[in-house]
């Protein structure tokens, strides 16, 4: 389901027939879901003048920690570069939920490659961060955590 939205990041006429094949081939259960999420990302993209751009792995590292990022999409939209991560669940994703992920993607470089951030592909919204956002401290109190834990262990 990601790659097709990979592939189709810039919908055309031919984008719903394919969306429908992927739902079409996927597993009965998950369906309506992925007919959901895709049709989303439709949603998304017709409120928005979009390119796709390339966009590279990246990796933050933290003291004595490495954290690997992949970013799942890498877009133009209107006019402005962006390093997407894709929301799927249910669950509306609520701002605090996406600023650790969309800090993640700044201390791992992502700021070169265009704004971080998360889209809510059912809800077709883009969550990006507002400049009074203040998530750094928390990533790192949460890292040095996990350092802490894992050295214990």
């Amino acid at each position: 389901m990601r790659q097709a939205i990979q592939r189709e990041a810039v919908p055309d006429a031919n984008t719903p027939g394919e969306f429908a094949a992927v739902v079409k081939a996927s597993h009965e259960r998950r369906r309506d879901s992925f007919r959901r999420l895709l049709w989303g990302y439709l949603d998304f993209a017709a409120e928005h003048v979009l390119e796709r751009r390339a966009i590279r792995a990246l990796a933050w590292t933290y003291r004595s920690l490495r954290v690997s990022v992949r970013p799942h999409l890498g877009l133009i939209v209107d006019g402005a570069p962006h390093v997407l991560r894709f929301h799927y669940a249910r669950a509306p994703l609520e701002r605090a939920r996406a600023l650790p992920m969309i800090q993640l993607l700044v201390n791992a470089g992502g700021i070169e490659q265009g704004r971080p951030a998360m889209l809510d592909l059912r809800r077709a919204e883009l969550i990006a961060p507002r400049p009074n956002d203040a998530e750094a401290t928390l990533l790192e109190h949460e890292a040095d955590d996990l350092i802490r834990r894992w050295s214990v262990a």
